[in-house]
């Protein structure tokens, strides 16, 4: 669509994240991120190392704060290098309104700049404050909380964004409309894509993945812009680049009328009053009146102007003009990005830094965080040759390509990919043009589309030279029923970030999100045909604690599962986490789920824990449903699998007889989820390995448990944190008091089957005992609690169930 788009995204992500202030706050004296040594930190614009690097990831400073990553965990920093919040956190994003999303323990809440907690980590997902409001998921529904975190929209969504100009739009029944911050609806939602309002319109979408077509709303609903097959582009100026029916490109105004005609072959936004455009691959400048006041001589420029200078390329190289189109910096450099702050990042051979408006290098070379290298050995493939029998593309070859595969209407080859004239592309490129020989003169094309700022999608296509001329067709792709096979069972090597093909078993691994399906550590295996990719089966990680794969077997069809990726114990070992299940039902304040049995069966190589749900409501008993939410964690110190089940209103279930079992000690209850919620543990007399699945109808979780054939390494002792022995009405309030301390804190059952609070363990005596005084003197509140809490140092081995400990 526009040479060198991707380009020009790529910049702008990555200048965000580097100049200081990016949005609000002192922009008078930015900041650059550096790095030294693999340890990160800031230089002002003259090259000077303001905070000196000694960090392990850092973020570009938003509202005069920077979230700066310290061994695994995130604080926050004041311009000055401050530590203003110590680093405690799983993540921090940026401050906006003066609050800043912070994760623990997988779920969110918010900080204020002194690092206080305002809102406690208590959901699953939510966004940034906007216009006094942030949207948040509770329960799969995504409401409105305001900066005191009272909900004052509920949670009703399918989804939800942040308010713009007094409107957010929201997801009801797979459709998305607008609100305004009352809760009403003032856009009936008719939509399948949504953006926020900028200038008093909104860029919508309507149609698939595939035929999508998109055009712009006023805050009526009416559209002002027609529907069309571009990308999402963005008013600047008060003028929007489109293209006509014919793809000749223009500019309209917010009314939709055309203030300069189309009469291009590509168009950007305004910067600075100026916008590039082009015309038979050569591009120049253009003024609000479409008066070209910057000569079509150029192969490509960057983004646009920005501090009054624009990167153009010139014989392959890039340097940097003014306005007045004269160069001001000589094309020499190999990537440009805009100048923000006084300095443009630019990449010149084997060198990457920073240079000033005289193009000299501020920073030395080779400084800048680089990205991440691809796996190796066969997630690396080589592709055979293209059909041109070359190594190499030219760029003639590239550009008939380009004009023989079939495209979307909605997107464009990624100019990127595509290369340079000067370049010719190996087949290596793990995101670029690759073909694999499917058999004589037919091949499987991967390419990259460009549909849109910081979204590209890979295609595939069958392209066939026994034709005449060749043809190429889109492939399809079935989408993952729940229903289908769901394996997890593959090691790390064949679970990388790049898609794999192989040629002889036409089978394709793709890097997916499937619905239900969680975060992206999630594959689906297709197998190709000339026509489709049919679906075989998903993967997603689930390590057990030596690192490799659980496997859950294919049980037939009566055993649909949902797993998700892992989550890491808090203590750095990496024990076993499945995340399951999607919602069923209906609102918790009508009807609600019935744990209406826990089952315990022995059988010969194995033994099965079954929790049978049922739902419940006033009218009787309905079929079994699925929970909203259920995850299973494997735990050491002692062995325990842990089961939290949301979404359910009554427990009438009595606890299994465990006699005879060979693994299993004893299930009590292990914390509170709320009102809508339980937690149980269930303790294991050794190591084990374990399946779970998730039935549909009747709606069950089942456990299947069996030795473990794993060599296990020995583990050492460690120094558990530990309340005395507490009868069970106590230990829930004790809990949430300690889990507000930013431990993951745990209800245990001693010898004597009564219950303790593990506030958290440790490797070294001498680290529990700094714990336990920090803990005494700031927490007064378990003194008030069952006649006074006090808190012991047990050593423990790794199986060792907790000792009896009286006051």
């Amino acid at each position: 669509m526009i040479k060198r788009a991707v380009l020009a995204v790529v910049g702008l992500l990555l200048l965000t994240l580097i100049g200081s202030e990016a949005a609000g706050g002192d922009k008078d004296a930015p900041l650059f991120i550096i790095n030294q040594g693999g340890k990160a930190g800031y230089m002002d614009r003259t090259g000077k190392i303001v905070i000196p690097p000694r960090f392990d990831g850092v973020t570009g400073f938003r509202e005069g704060l920077a979230s700066v990553k310290v061994g695994e965990k995130w604080g926050v920093i004041d311009q000055q290098g401050k530590m203003v919040v110590p680093p405690q956190f799983d993540e921090v994003k940026s401050f906006f309104e003066g609050m800043a999303l912070a994760r623990f323990q997988k779920k969110y809440g918010f900080i204020d700049r002194n690092g206080k907690i305002v809102i406690q980590p208590q959901f699953r997902l939510a966004g940034y404050f906007a216009e006094g409001l942030a949207w948040v998921e509770v329960d799969d529904k995504c409401g409105y909380i305001d900066p005191s975190g009272t909900m004052v929209l509920p949670p009703k969504y399918e989804a939800a964004r942040s308010f713009s100009e007094g409107l957010a739009p929201v997801k009801t029944n797979g459709k998305w409309g607008y609100i305004d911050k009352s809760g009403k609806l003032v856009i009936a939602p008719r939509f399948d894509s949504a953006s926020p309002f900028r200038q008093g319109l909104a860029e919508i979408g309507i149609g698939g993945q595939l035929d999508v077509k998109f055009g712009f709303i006023n805050r009526q609903g009416t559209l002002i812009i027609p529907l069309q097959p571009f990308g999402e582009v963005f008013f600047s100026e008060g003028l929007l680049a489109v293209p006509d029916d014919l793809g000749k490109w223009g500019f309209r105004d917010a009314t939709g009328k055309w203030v300069i005609p189309p009469r291009f072959d590509a168009a950007c936004c305004f910067y600075e009053g100026l916008a590039f455009v082009a015309v038979k691959e050569k591009y120049g400048f253009i003024d609000k009146t479409g008066k070209l006041v910057i000569p079509l001589r150029y192969e490509g420029v960057e983004k646009g102007f920005s501090e009054g200078l624009a990167a153009v390329e010139v014989q392959g190289k890039w340097g940097y003009i003014d306005k007045q189109g004269k160069m001001v910096i000589p094309p020499k450099f190999d990537r440009p990005w805009p100048f923000k702050g006084g300095l443009a990042e630019v990449i010149q051979g084997e060198t990457e830094g920073y240079i000033d408006r005289n193009g000299k290098f501020i920073w030395p070379p080779g400084q800048l965080q680089e990205p991440p290298s691809p796996p190796p050995g066969e997630l690396q493939p080589s592709p055979i040759k293209p059909p041109q029998k070359k190594e190499k593309l030219t760029y003639e070859d590239r550009q008939a390509w380009k004009k023989i595969l079939q495209w979307p209407n909605h997107c464009s080859p990624d100019p990127a990919d595509l290369g340079r004239p000067d370049a010719g592309l190996p087949h290596e490129n793990p995101s670029g043009l690759r073909f694999w020989q499917l058999e004589p003169k037919k091949y499987l094309v991967e390419v990259k589309c460009w549909v849109e700022p910081y979204n590209d999608l890979q295609l595939y296509l069958f392209y066939d030279e026994t034709t005449e001329p060749p043809t190429s067709r889109l492939l399809q792709f079935e989408r993952y029923d729940p229903g289908a096979k769901i394996i997890v069972g593959e090691p790390d090597t064949e679970l990388s970030g790049y898609p794999e093909f192989h040629p002889q078993k036409r089978e394709l691994t793709l890097w997916t999100r499937p619905p239900g399906l969680g975060e992206w550590d999630t594959w689906t295996k297709y197998r190709i045909t000339e026509d489709k990719g049919v679906f075989l089966e998903v993967r997603a990680k689930a390590p057990d604690d030596n690192g490799k794969y659980k496997g859950i077997p294919q049980d037939p069809a009566t055993y649909p599962i949902v797993v998700r990726p892992p989550i890491k114990a808090h203590l750095g070992k990496q024990d076993t986490y499945i995340d399951s299940g999607t919602v069923q039902g209906g609102e918790l304040t009508a009807d609600g789920i019935d744990l209406f049995s826990i089952s315990f069966a022995k059988h010969d190589t194995f033994e099965r824990l079954v929790f049978d749900l049922h739902q419940w409501n006033m009218k009787g008993n309905p079929p079994a449903v699925r929970p909203s939410f259920f995850l299973v964690a494997y735990e050491q110190y002692p062995y325990r699998l842990v089961f939290e089940i949301e979404g359910i209103r009554m427990v009438n279930a009595t606890f299994p007889n465990f006699a005879g079992s060979n693994y299993i000690n004893n299930l009590h209850v292990a914390g509170s989820l709320g009102d809508s919620g339980v937690k149980y543990a269930l303790t294991l007399k050794k190591p084990i390995e374990f399946e779970i699945y998730e039935l549909h109808q009747p709606a069950r979780i089942v456990v299947d448990i069996k030795g473990s054939k794993i060599k296990r390494e020995k583990l050492p002792a460690v120094y558990s944190l530990r309340t005395q022995s507490l009868q069970s009405k106590s230990v829930i309030s004790i809990q949430e008091i300690l889990t507000g301390m930013f431990r993951e804190s745990r209800i245990l059952q001693s010898r004597n089957k009564k219950y303790l609070v593990e506030e958290g363990y440790y490797k070294t005596k001498q680290d529990a005992l700094t714990r336990k005084k920090y803990l005494v003197k700031n927490l007064k509140e378990l003194k008030e609690i069952d006649k006074g809490v006090i808190l012991f140092i047990e050593k423990r081995e790794v199986n060792e169930i907790p000792k009896v400990i009286h006051k």
